[in-house]
């Protein structure tokens, strides 16, 4: 490649880059950036210190992780652009370090259908338990006995429920659609306790 040829590419993926549409082109044009070492004819002298620019958006780590997620997931054609959009880079940076386990592509399937917070507790009790005693479709079984169900205030049917401390016993937890856990909260807020 020419010299003026990859400096304007430099421009192009430099732009792109301060422009992204989401975490996945991101880290596509991060990396061609990295790997190209297009940063140099933008004046800089490593990678690092492109990325320590002060228009840029991002630290260090997220840089690094979108590299990442776009090396182990989309080049390597795990996943789809679509399906890793719809995952989410938190939950996918997650997860990449057990790629290498024999229970990588349950938790792949689980990161897919749980939230950020639920894929940590997941996570947490893979990594506290053996291997030979944990099951993910056990665990997912419980979760999902959990995560929907009748509200037993409203009595709502097929609604996401969440743990919410009953106020007046705070040793009790039940298991409340958002809406009530909401109004609850409200209320003792209104009243000027704390929950």
């Amino acid at each position: 490649m020419t010299e003026e040829l990859m400096e304007r590419e430099s421009i192009e993926v430099d732009k792109r880059i301060h422009d992204y549409e989401g975490f996945i082109d991101l880290g596509i044009n991060l990396k061609k950036m990295r790997d190209d070492r297009l940063y140099e004819k933008l004046g800089f002298g490593g990678f690092e210190e492109y990325i320590s620019q002060s228009t840029f958006a991002f630290k260090r780590s997220p840089v690094y992780a979108f590299i990442g997620i776009v090396e182990d997931y989309i080049i390597s054609k795990m996943l789809t652009k679509e399906e890793a959009k719809q995952i989410g880079w938190t939950k996918l940076n997650k997860i990449r370090s057990f790629r290498k386990t024999k229970n990588f592509y349950k938790l792949l399937k689980m990161a897919k259908g749980l939230s950020g917070s639920q894929l940590m507790k997941a996570i947490r009790k893979y990594k506290n338990s053996s291997l030979q005693s944990f099951s993910i479709e056990i665990w997912m079984e419980e979760l999902e006995v959990k995560k929907v169900g009748i509200c037993p205030i409203c009595k709502d049917v097929n609604v996401k429920l969440i743990e919410h401390h009953v106020c007046y016993k705070p040793e009790y937890t039940i298991l409340v659609c958002r809406r009530c856990h909401r109004y609850c909260h409200n209320q003792v807020t209104q009243l000027g306790g704390s929950r």
